[in-house]
């Protein structure tokens, strides 16, 4: 088996097994960023960041609000597919909320 395909089944059973997932809404970012109504799962949370494993299949933290390669105007956003036990992705996107509305 060639080393891609050994990654991307790792990923797929990592995605299987992942307790939190989030659906990308927006443009296509590349081959190595995002696809549009992609699911992708979540690795870990701090807010304001979550970390995934994006289309490159490397893990990557990236703004909860606005998903994007930092050199990147292109953005979409994140919606909520699958939550652990503790609602951490519902409070994590809740505090962000609150962060914009403050501004």
């Amino acid at each position: 088996m060639y080393r891609n395909q050994q990654i991307k089944n790792a990923v797929k059973i990592i995605l299987h097994k992942s307790k939190m997932k989030v659906r990308y809404i927006g443009p296509n970012q590349g081959s190595d960023t995002f696809t549009n109504n992609k699911v992708y799962p979540v690795l870990g949370v701090k807010v304001p960041w979550i970390k995934i494993i994006d289309d490159s299949n490397e893990d990557y933290t990236y703004l909860i609000n606005e998903p994007r390669l930092l050199d990147s105007k292109v953005s979409g956003n994140f919606k909520i597919v699958k939550d652990d036990e503790n609602g951490t992705l519902k409070k994590a996107f809740d505090e962000v909320e609150k962060w914009i509305n403050q501004k």
